[in-house]
């Protein structure tokens, strides 16, 4: 995709190793690769299952790896009245917990079967 980064890493070492070509979208990306036009399509797992599973190509393509895993962060405003030492050690708290419980994963694969859902009704 255009402007899409996988991480430094990755970036860098795909400018020296990779013949790597840009499209507008992931439809693009996905059709090219069901038409042998490409080897691979670079895209971020869980919304590229989603949209295979919209475009009806979840049979003809199958995700492979991940090239990188990069985190995510919460941030909260200077000025917000959640920047406290107590409200940052009750966010760092439940999403400790939350990882523990395996809640990111639920929710992902919750996600994952509402939009199925929801794609499916809108055609």
């Amino acid at each position: 995709m255009i402007n899409n980064s996988f991480g430094q890493t990755f970036d860098d070492f795909s400018k020296k190793h990779l013949d790597l070509i840009s499209v507008s979208g992931i439809e693009q990306a996905f059709k090219m690769l069901t038409a042998k036009r490409v080897d691979y399509a670079l895209y971020e797992k869980s919304p590229g299952l989603a949209y295979l599973d919209l475009l009806d190509m979840n049979t003809d393509v199958v995700s492979l790896a991940s090239i990188s895993s990069e985190g995510l962060f919460l941030t909260i405003s200077k000025k917000s009245p959640c920047n406290s030492p107590k409200m940052k050690q009750k966010l760092n708290g439940v999403l400790k917990t939350m990882a523990i419980d395996g809640f990111n994963e639920k929710a992902l694969t919750q996600s994952l079967l509402d939009w199925k859902r929801y794609t499916h009704q809108a055609h």
